[in-house]
């Protein structure tokens, strides 16, 4: 299946940081997501717990991926393996953003959060820095989608306020 480049490059969450043992967050569970749907597409990866935590097994699913894909295995997710992880999920499902699977809320960091404040900026005109950092103005920003959406205004993206603002 070819994807065109550009509509899945806008697609993705822009890259943020190294991923490696030790990071946590909405971006190390991103990629554990997609690692478990091209595992579902046959990728010979280890089953990944959607936890946001890079652990041992985390980084064996990535060293897995880099090696298959011939990308320079060291088990760390930086702009080349996060870029290849994404397209490689793309190609098998179709480009966009999909559920991380954990909850983002103040203090969070990532590409992911940075697509989050992207979308309320779109659809509900918030005006927010772009910044990846889910601070009190994203809480804020959220608080408002939700309220306008008739769901708990909570401030934290869950599952039901992520489907809300990407239409899933």
């Amino acid at each position: 299946m070819a994807i065109e480049m550009e509509t899945t490059a806008a697609a993705q969450p822009e890259y943020y940081a190294l991923l490696s043992q030790g990071s946590s967050g909405p971006d190390t569970a991103q990629v554990q997501t997609w690692l478990n749907g091209l595992r579902s597409k046959g990728m010979n990866l280890p089953q990944l717990t959607v936890d946001g935590r890079f652990g041992h097994t985390t980084a064996e699913a990535v060293r897995a991926f880099q090696a298959l894909t011939r990308i320079s295995v060291d088990g760390k997710v930086g702009r080349n393996t996060w870029n290849a992880i994404y397209y490689a999920y793309a190609a098998a499902y179709g480009p966009g953003l999909v559920w991380p699977g954990i909850t983002m809320r103040s203090g969070a960091r990532g590409g992911t959060v940075k697509a989050v404040q992207r979308m309320l900026n779109e659809k509900d005109g918030a005006k927010l820095n772009a910044d990846g950092r889910y601070g009190t103005a994203t809480k804020r920003a959220v608080e408002l989608f939700q309220h306008c959406q008739r769901i708990e205004s909570d401030g934290v993206v869950g599952r039901d306020t992520w489907n809300r603002l990407y239409g899933a």
